[in-house]
């Protein structure tokens, strides 16, 4: 059939690096589509083409409601966007389905006939039950949408693939061929401004059509500080995880600062001891001794009297010796628990104190019956009690075996500690881009142009087969600004400024280095080919 001859002998242009998927490849018998009908059996590079563009989005289809309809728009670097249009009549109506496209050359254009091939076999099984089924074979080895670069690595790697790619081929080439031969297909040209006016099928249709939709499990949004924010209203704790620079204390912070809570801070070091947190005896010039109070008596006194804040910032940093500390001041306990360590040292025989003193002294300690607390007992030998709903607990920590601790991991009975475990896998926008834009001063694109190459590396990391060891964060989008900036006021052009400055501060942080210490050249080419083909076009 000469409207598909040249599609065996065009040059490959989407799987190059595929031996087996180059053109005028044999097919296997036993990947032959229809063997009672044997055509042609070579692989067609014209077919894999329209394969490759429908896998990876680049095809797109639009449909009427009664299916009868349907249109292909798909790129082309010589002739700009190919369309075709497949017109079929209403069930049973004796009239062929009707192929057109918007192209000039004689008949109709090779690259057109196998894009609307391979879009009937998705739109329309009853006509082409074996493209159809061909096609819902090949998604179900590579998945549906793929990036064409791990489309090419799948199909280098997995044979299956590759034979059921051939045989899609080889259905497409029979049932077109058979149709065309029996005028149930006939090919003409139209005109771009009669083109019907038809709804797009979107990638979950095409999925389900594949046979490769999975109904995704929606969670709603809960931000970490919508977490934080909900657990300051009845009291608690959180263990913040996550990479560097996600801004996890940060974001406890904004909390307490939008509910007006004190904040006290205790910093993770291996070089904190108990009487860090605690307080400690200051001898005075006159010899006298006076007790100073460390951060977690602060906290203590501030919840006697309402809500307050307390973050442990890098708590795995802290000698488990010293996280021992906050397992105990963690704990909880009820009302008659308090009053039975409190009472014996209230009605001391030393403090003299009356019946009527010691319920005093128990109701503003323990000023709410069926309530829990949480106790502090300092070297002094005082205790101190306040209520555990007055309490929002925070510690923020890394875990994972890439980070330097001070402890393998977290104390089981400090871990059963905190009520939630909430994951910041990165920095909210809302407050990283503000600090962007101040440091990028009078040269707002900068700040724009840093976030969208933040942006860019997440998406590079969720890849199944992504190059990077590890997205951007905003300490380095940071010093890629300032770098930047030295780079425009040197007189660079944006575009100079940018590429240069990735060298330093981007590059190092997302591309691996090998067992010589040289930095992984493939994943080099992605970060700068990001970097020049997705994010410099918009500025």
């Amino acid at each position: 059939m000469s409207i598909f001859d040249t599609a065996f002998n065009r040059p490959e242009s989407f799987f190059k690096t595929v031996p087996a998927l180059k053109g005028r490849q044999m097919i296997a018998p036993e990947d032959c589509a229809d063997p009672a009908n044997p055509p042609r059996r070579m692989y067609a590079t014209g077919v894999g083409l329209a394969i490759g563009f429908l896998l990876t989005g680049e095809l797109s289809v639009a449909q009427n409601p009664e299916g009868t309809e349907f249109t292909v728009r798909y790129p082309s670097k010589s002739l700009g966007t190919v369309i075709g249009v497949s017109r079929r009549p209403p069930q049973g109506a004796g009239t062929p389905i009707q192929w057109s496209s918007n192209l000039t050359t004689p008949f109709l254009h090779m690259a057109s006939a196998c894009a609307l091939t391979v879009a009937s076999g998705l739109l329309d099984a009853a006509h082409f039950p074996l493209t159809h089924a061909a096609l819902r074979r090949v998604a179900g080895l590579t998945g549906f949408p793929v990036r064409q670069d791990e489309l090419t690595r799948m199909a280098e790697q997995n044979p299956l693939i590759v034979g059921a790619i051939h045989h899609l081929s080889d259905a497409v080439y029979s049932e077109a061929s058979a149709l065309m031969g029996s005028r149930a297909v006939v090919a003409s040209q139209t005109q771009e401004n009669r083109l019907p006016t038809l709804t797009g099928v979107s990638p979950q249709e095409i999925a389900k059509l594949l046979g490769v939709w999975r109904e995704a499990v929606v969670i709603p949004k809960n931000t970490p500080k919508e977490q934080l924010f909900r657990l300051t209203h009845r009291g608690g704790s959180a263990l913040l995880v996550g990479p560097p620079a996600t801004f996890k204390t940060t974001a406890a912070r904004k909390v307490a600062v939008a509910r007006q809570f004190p904040v006290v801070e205790m910093q993770g070091n291996t070089g904190v001891e108990d009487r860090d947190l605690l307080g400690t005896f200051l001898r005075a010039p006159g010899g006298e001794t006076t007790w100073v109070d460390g951060p977690l008596p602060q906290i203590f006194s501030y919840a006697a009297q309402g809500p307050v804040m307390a973050i442990i910032d890098e708590i795995m940093r802290f000698i488990p010796e010293t996280t021992s500390i906050f397992i105990t001041v963690m704990n909880q306990l009820d009302y008659e628990d308090c009053e039975l360590l409190l009472r014996p040292c209230l009605e001391h025989p030393s403090l003299k104190l009356s019946p009527a003193q010691v319920q005093e002294e128990l109701d503003l300690q323990l000023p709410e019956r069926g309530e829990r607390y949480h106790m502090l007992k300092l070297p002094t030998g005082d205790v101190m009690f306040a209520l555990v709903r007055h309490f929002t607990w925070v510690a923020t920590t890394n875990l994972g075996d890439s980070y330097i601790q001070a402890a393998a991991g977290l104390d089981p009975a400090l871990m059963s500690r905190f009520d939630l475990v909430i994951e910041v896998p990165r920095a909210d926008p809302d407050d990283v881009l503000p600090i962007y834009e101040f440091l990028a001063g009078p040269h707002p694109d900068l700040a724009r142009f840093a976030a969208e190459l933040e942006d860019f590396s997440y998406e590079e990391m969720k890849e199944d087969n992504g190059l990077f060891k590890s997205p951007l964060d905003p300490r380095k989008m940071i010093a890629f600004i300032k770098e930047s900036r030295g780079l425009l006021a040197e007189g660079r052009s944006f575009n100079e400024a940018v590429l240069m400055a990735c060298a330093p501060t981007v590059v190092p942080h997302v591309c691996p280095r090998g067992a010589d210490g040289v930095l992984d050249p493939v994943a080099l080419e992605r970060i700068y080919s990001i970097v020049t083909d997705d994010v410099l076009p918009n500025y």
